[in-house]
């Protein structure tokens, strides 16, 4: 599947060459014109994030997902690594509307400043969607994961500290081919 995209559009708009765009991304020529001409079978996030930056767009005015809904996230899956670390888990979504599903390690800490944070890597995606996709959705949906985040969270804890209201920094990352693909942050 080929991953769909307005560069073409905007530079056209902006009557701006794929020479200056690839000048000012860092990019090469060749690099910009296979993503303008939708030969990419892929972009990874850090070209996505240069383009953008280069144009000051959004990933969504990039990418087009300008009708994504919001995604509709079921927890279907969430237990203890291990009965001595209590702070090791896997979770797997399934977010139904977009026929997606995740499986995430996360890991419970605390910060030299006392501060709870949860990190959800995700560890694997299957579905008609790539990984690519992935970036567009957490911002279109930004309010869904964060509540599928705190429900996750909710249920992983033990019973004793359900009641209490802690706040957690969360990391949700992705690692694509030992590299990290994307990364985005909240506060739960």
């Amino acid at each position: 599947m080929k991953i769909q995209n307005t560069l073409e559009m905007l530079l056209h708009n902006r009557e701006m060459s794929y020479d200056e765009l690839a000048k000012q991304c860092g990019m090469t020529y060749n690099g910009i014109a296979k993503i303008a001409k939708q030969q990419n079978q892929s972009i990874q996030y850090a070209t996505v994030e240069k383009i953008t930056k280069a144009l000051n767009i959004t990933a969504n005015d990039l990418l087009g997902y300008f009708s994504l809904s919001q995604p509709q996230i079921e927890i279907t899956d969430i237990y203890q690594l291990s009965e001595q670390n209590h702070q090791v888990y896997k979770a797997g979504w399934r977010i139904e509307n977009y026929n997606l599903e995740m499986v995430f390690t996360v890991i419970f800490s605390q910060s030299a400043t006392e501060k709870n944070e949860v990190e959800f890597c995700i560890d694997n995606i299957r579905g008609e969607y790539s990984e690519d996709f992935l970036y567009a959705l957490l911002q279109s949906g930004k309010e869904s994961f964060q509540q599928a985040i705190a429900a996750s969270i909710q249920r992983m804890l033990p019973k004793q500290t359900q009641h209490k209201k802690n706040s957690y920094k969360v990391v949700f990352s992705f690692m694509k081919e030992s590299s990290l693909f994307f990364i985005t942050h909240c506060t739960i």
